[in-house]
């Protein structure tokens, strides 16, 4: 059955060439896309690196300049208070410089319990900071609000020697700005750096503290940078971020020497991202242009592609639906055109493949059809698919009935087994064949619609794909019911023609010995002994034959009647070997039993029908002589009866064929081995009746072994 191709859209997760192309030039473009961010990422870090490590130089030299200041407004108060001893000369000198230093806020003198002595200017008490702790060269407090100008201050604190006067100490109030007067600041735009100078508690003052917050707020201790100046050691910082502002900026804190405080220098930086991106652009206008220009081949490139590709993908659909005598033409001198040229073969391949198909399908139809015998086309689960006219003549119904089951089947068609018994769907031959099985000849029976009832021989067999899986079966029938019939006759004949020999054998038998009894007895002549002995022994023939055909007879009309009673096989083993042993001198017979009886249900004088046949075959087939040997034991619930003779064998091309009536096999040169070959099917039918079986084994020159069994009688003597 032809398939149909059918084209469906194509999914969004499912790009087409043209979007992969472009893909792909995009894949190429993204890692230098990524590899100019890192290396501009990269200069971004070198950049902040450098610009710390400039402001760790501006902050060492800020740093001198403010300890400077420091030391000059030290120097300058020290100077103040040496110059006159007595109290109201103090504050005159203070006062004088502090006209000298207009930057001086507070110019005051300490006693040695820290109490003030004089103060310029005098109309105000100076706001003494705590000092520090004692030592001998000026120290700062730290950073502190004035009263009432609130401006950011620091007190110097010059310690005086003993026996200077009752003066201990001098200090001087600076305005915190001034310290960094004159330093980089970003109103200059001349310089790009912000000082910040930090307490011993952090407090901060300078370029870079936002104006309009709260004093409390000024701290900013917490960088990482700023302790570690305030812990004595200068560090940089490459990239921070202000806590008041929020900017990025890098910086570098110094130690303003033994004070404890500390002095930062920031610049300025652009934020990272920013920064990328404006370096980004100088190299992205070109790559941006080529990238561009990939795009734009890619998308040529892609329908050009595309386009070649759709009328490929038409023909191969239309190859699909059964078009096989279209042909396509492609111009392109690659290998899209390569793959026209092989799509062509194909079609046409193809094409050639599809008229043997249908050649022979309409070859195999025509068998079908004009085949003398029933065929049944089975599908996968036994169901009927086909029937061909004369299986539909055969069966006598009408094949309207497709589709039905195994079971369906066996009820439509009315089958039975060969004895006319209802059969099991299961044991049909098509439930056979879907197991794997091969039925040959098995014989049912059928009622057809008109009533009658036939006799058929049906064959069946798996229907198997290239990987071995079962997809169906085909059943094949005949008609039998004339054979059997004929049968049936000729058996009826054979019944009637032994019955009617057998009286007058009788006859002649009885006579035969009666004429052979009196010669015996008149002492006539030997030649005429000879002859009367002669023709006793052939009436003895004459009889065995029709007894033999009378059995046939009634074991193929299911008339052959068993008087089953308990039987020892012991004895009746033991008395047969005696018997048998007196028609010849040449063999010797060996009994081998066991010393108990052993019981089985059957019929004695067939049991020693069959025994006598079987040693009689091997005392015929032994035709030089020797020993028979005849043994009997029980195993596993039965008795087991075999015959074994070292005789001239059976031929391996007559051992399947042993057991079929009037088979007689190849003789050679025995022509004197007569027979019509009835004795073996006998004695076979007659076991199987008994619940047994019969089996042998044999090698041609080396003798045979025939061996069957019965079971034994479970019922215990009483």
């Amino acid at each position: 059955m032809r398939q149909k191709m059918q084209r469906t859209s194509r999914p969004w997760g499912r790009p087409g060439i043209r979007a992969k192309l472009m893909l792909s030039f995009l894949a190429a473009v993204l890692p230098a896309f990524a590899l100019l961010a890192v290396v501009d990422y990269r200069h971004y870090a070198a950049r902040q690196e450098a610009a710390a490590e400039e402001c760790r130089a501006v902050a060492q030299a800020a740093a001198a300049t403010v300890q400077a200041r420091v030391g000059a407004a030290a120097g300058a108060a020290r100077l103040a208070a040496l110059r006159r001893a007595a109290e109201g000369e103090l504050a005159a000198a203070l006062e004088e410089a502090r006209r000298d230093h207009p930057e001086y806020l507070e110019l005051f003198v300490l006693d040695a319990g820290g109490q003030v002595l004089a103060a310029a200017p005098a109309m105000r008490q100076p706001l003494v900071q705590p000092q520090a702790p004692a030592a001998q060269s000026a120290v700062l407090s730290d950073l502190f609000l004035t009263a009432p100008e609130n401006l950011a201050a620091l007190q110097v604190h010059v310690p005086l020697e003993r026996g200077q006067g009752v003066a201990s100490a001098v200090g001087v109030t600076l305005d915190a700005h001034l310290l960094l007067a004159g330093l980089p600041a970003p109103e200059d735009q001349a310089s790009p750096f912000e000082i910040v100078l930090y307490d011993r508690r952090g407090q901060a003052i300078g370029s870079a503290s936002p104006a309009g917050i709260p004093w409390e707020e000024h701290g900013a201790s917490d960088y990482a940078h700023v302790k570690q100046a305030l812990q004595g050691h200068a560090a940089a910082a490459a990239s921070i971020t202000s806590h008041g502002t929020g900017q990025a900026y890098s910086g570098a804190a110094v130690p303003l020497g033994q004070m404890g405080w500390a002095l930062e220098v920031r610049r300025l930086s652009p934020e990272a991202a920013a920064y990328c991106r404006s370096r980004a652009l100088l190299g992205l206008l070109p790559l941006a242009a080529l990238t561009a220009l990939a795009l734009a081949l890619a998308v040529g490139t892609g329908n050009w592609l595309t386009g070649a590709m759709r009328r490929l993908a038409a023909h191969a659909s239309g190859l699909g639906r059964g078009q096989l005598n279209e042909r396509i033409t492609m111009r392109t001198g690659d290998e899209l055109e390569d793959l026209g040229g092989v799509l062509n073969d194909m079609a046409r391949q193809m094409e050639e493949r599809d008229r043997r198909l249908r050649a022979r399908t309409a070859e195999l139809d025509a068998i079908i059809t004009q085949s003398a015998d029933g065929i049944a086309i089975h599908g996968p689960a036994g169901e009927l698919q086909r029937l061909n006219p004369a299986a539909i003549r055969i069966l006598g119904r009408s094949s309207s009935r497709l589709g039905l089951s195994p079971a369906e089947q066996a009820a439509w068609f009315k089958i039975h087994t060969a004895a006319g018994d209802p059969i099991d769907p299961s044991d049909l031959p098509v439930a056979a064949a879907l197991r794997g099985e091969t039925r040959v000849a098995q014989e049912l029976r059928i009622e057809t619609e008109a009533g009658q009832d036939r006799v058929v021989a049906c064959s069946a067999a798996p229907l198997s794909d290239a990987r071995g899986r079962i997809y169906g079966a085909v059943s094949i029938f005949r008609d039998m019911t004339q054979i059997h019939q004929a049968q049936q006759e000729k058996d009826n004949f054979v019944s009637v023609v032994s019955h009617e020999l057998k009286t007058p054998i009788t006859s002649i038998k009885g006579y035969a010995q009666m004429l052979l009894r009196r010669a015996e007895e008149a002492g006539s002549d030997e030649r005429d002994l000879k002859g009367l002995r002669i023709i006793n022994d052939e009436v003895e023939r004459m009889v065995e034959l029709i007894n033999q055909l009378l059995d046939v007879s009634r074991l193929e009309m299911q008339r052959l009647q068993l008087n089953l009673d308990r039987v020892d096989l012991v004895a009746l083993t033991l008395d047969a070997v005696d018997r048998l042993q007196m028609t010849t001198s040449r063999h010797t017979l060996q009994p081998r039993v066991p010393q108990g009886p052993l019981w089985v249900r059957a019929d004695a004088l067939r049991l020693v029908q069959v025994l006598g046949n079987l040693i009689m075959n091997a005392i015929k087939y032994s035709p030089e002589g020797g020993p028979v040997e005849v043994s009997l034991e029980s195993q596993e619930g039965r008795a087991w009866i075999s015959v074994r003779d070292w005789g001239i064998g059976i031929a391996a091309e007559d051992q399947p064929h042993l057991f079929q009536r009037f088979w007689r096999g190849t003789r050679g040169e025995n022509t004197s081995l007569m027979g019509m070959g009835l004795g073996l099917y006998i004695s076979r039918e007659i076991i199987r009746r008994h619940h047994g079986d019969i089996v042998f084994r044999s090698q041609a020159g080396q003798g045979s072994t025939f061996l069957f069994w019965l079971p034994l009688d479970s019922e215990r003597e009483t």
